[in-house]
């Protein structure tokens, strides 16, 4: 299938035309981006409550010698998810 001259400057216009998405205005996503920041700290809380009462529990449920392990483990587990993160 061949070209008509018509159809091959249509067909360059087009490509030279950079196309912008629908939201691309300065305040497109905005809503968006707050939403998600308070998804985001709601559950950064959540976890915090839960970590909190997972130690409590586990205080009051084990031995010291027990308990020491466990905090020792959580300890490590926080150092790797520290680092894991700063990659």
């Amino acid at each position: 299938m061949t070209l008509t001259t018509e159809q091959s400057a249509v067909r360059k216009s087009e490509a030279a035309t950079p196309r912008r998405p629908p939201e691309a205005g300065p305040d497109a996503g905005a809503g968006s981006v707050a939403q998600h920041s308070a998804l985001l700290a709601i559950s950064a809380g959540v976890v915090g409550v839960l970590s909190y009462a997972c130690t409590l529990l586990m205080a009051h449920l084990l031995t010291p010698a027990d308990y020491s392990r466990y905090s020792a483990a959580v300890m490590l587990i926080g150092i790797v998810g520290i680092v894991a993160n700063a990659l």
